[in-house]
């Protein structure tokens, strides 16, 4: 069993917007990653941390995950979601960039597949 982060209230985003000091992380993660409840796990546990974004299913069978916040609390973040995920995902790329505050919330993202 995973490590579980203490949290255990939703957060307060009364700062939603508010993007300085804050940072952006796009993973990518591969594995098996569909089909075993990520999204939903990563969507749950987002609502105990401070931050915003999206998670969704790609095509090729990876996930991406974008997720907006304080540096720390990202890293809290993604550091509960890998401890939960652990058995599922072999793999995985992780990108840093400046924030947009363009999310609001967290939540899954609808891929239309073809």
């Amino acid at each position: 069993m995973g490590l579980q982060h203490p949290r255990e209230q939703p957060s307060d985003r009364t700062d939603a917007g508010d993007t300085s000091g804050s940072i952006r992380q796009t993973v990518l993660y591969s594995g098996r990653v569909q089909g075993v409840g990520f999204r939903h796990t990563t969507a749950t546990l987002a609502k105990r941390f401070p931050v915003e974004g999206y998670v969704q299913n790609l095509p090729d069978g990876t996930v991406e995950l974008v997720v907006e916040g304080i540096a720390d609390e990202v890293d809290l973040f993604l550091s509960s979601l890998a401890a939960r995920m652990q058995a599922y995902v072999t793999g995985s790329s992780r990108r840093q960039t400046v924030a947009t505050g363009e999310f609001g919330r967290f939540f899954i993202k609808r891929v239309r597949l073809a």
